[in-house]
């Protein structure tokens, strides 16, 4: 039997701390195009990535907490640079999310 890498004290500790920043884009029920900056939870990671690969229609809110939005395909410049400022570049994919 094999065992779980984290434990679920340590999962749920790694899912209050801590997020893996996605950006999505898609189209709303109502066919606008839009981005959405998502913190992801760590222990839903895999299936959100598994979901998006799928194509299937979901509820970004279920996966972690929505950080920044807009419409468009893209972010604007704008979004982009306070995107940065406030969570480093996106390119990292990691932010702490602790008020600590």
């Amino acid at each position: 039997m094999s065992q779980a890498i984290l434990s679920r004290e340590r999962m749920e500790k790694a899912d209050a701390d801590f997020g893996i920043v996605h950006l999505v884009s898609g189209r709303t029920a109502k066919g606008e195009d839009f981005y959405a900056y998502i913190s992801v939870r760590p222990s839903v990671y895999d299936y959100f990535l598994a979901i998006m690969a799928s194509g299937e229609a979901m509820d970004l809110g279920d996966f972690g907490e929505i950080i920044g939005k807009g419409f468009g395909k893209e972010p604007t410049s704008e979004a982009i640079q306070k995107m940065e400022a406030d969570y480093g570049p996106v390119m990292l994919n990691i932010m702490k999310t602790s008020k600590a």
